[in-house]
């Protein structure tokens, strides 16, 4: 579908649609549109309380959807953002298959679940209010923030900027959840290693938040930093 005014699918039970490109709008009311085999460039927004899933293919956003719904990308397929291309209005985004901001300058979402990849390239990727666990790996040379809610990682997350946790936030790695590649964490909320399966290893870590060990250990392999928070538990560093 070429969408250069309005593709309306608030009067149905959701719609499937193979492609979507174009300059348009689309309003979903609280419907999901579905992209089957998605291989375009859509430039348009999407609104309303409805979600979008990719399903197939390779979808790029380039920019500032407002829909509120849900953002799901199914196994085998890629939701992009390109240049301003925003989805930091949904509720979550369900990463499946593979989410990427390499095109963009960073990019904000709510929160972030599912067993997919996340391509970072060098920007930054910023949670602003994480609830989820995501089980799948965040790469690139770019950096993750929790900037607001509690976000769990349980998979082996190869990105090497760096990771922070902002004032009230919570970070927490579970079962073989790493976030070893990170070049630091910086942490002004709570750093949560109590669900590790044989505690965690960080490269350094700075900031005045706290770190809760449970009976695990916290690793610096390479130390470098000021760290003016609590570390606390029946764990080791």
């Amino acid at each position: 579908m070429i969408d250069n005014g309005t593709f309306d699918i608030t009067g149905t039970s959701g719609a499937t649609i193979q492609r979507l490109s174009g300059a348009g709008a689309v309003t979903l009311g609280n419907q999901t549109l579905t992209l089957a085999s998605a291989a375009d460039n859509f430039s348009g927004s999407v609104s309303g309380t409805g979600g979008l899933t990719v399903s197939g293919g390779a979808e790029t956003l380039s920019s500032v959807n407002r829909f509120t719904g849900s953002a799901s990308i199914n196994s085998g397929a890629t939701l992009a953002l390109s240049g301003p291309g925003s989805i930091a209005s949904a509720s979550s985004v369900i990463d499946n298959g593979t989410f990427d901001i390499t095109g963009t300058s960073g990019a904000t979402i709510q929160s972030l679940s599912g067993a997919g990849a996340v391509a970072l390239g060098n920007q930054t990727l910023t949670l602003a209010i994480a609830a989820d666990n995501f089980s799948g790996s965040v790469s690139g040379t770019g950096g993750l923030t929790v900037a607001g809610g509690t976000e769990t990682l349980s998979g082996v997350n190869r990105f090497t900027g760096s990771a922070s946790i902002n004032s009230g936030a919570t970070l927490s790695l579970s079962g073989p959840g790493s976030i070893a590649g990170a070049s630091s964490v910086t942490d002004n909320g709570t750093f949560d290693i109590t669900g590790t399966a044989s505690g965690a290893t960080i490269q350094r870590l700075s900031g005045a938040g706290a770190v809760t060990l449970g009976n695990q250990t916290l690793t610096l392999a390479s130390a470098a930093d000021n760290f003016s928070g609590s570390v606390s538990g029946t764990g080791g560093l």
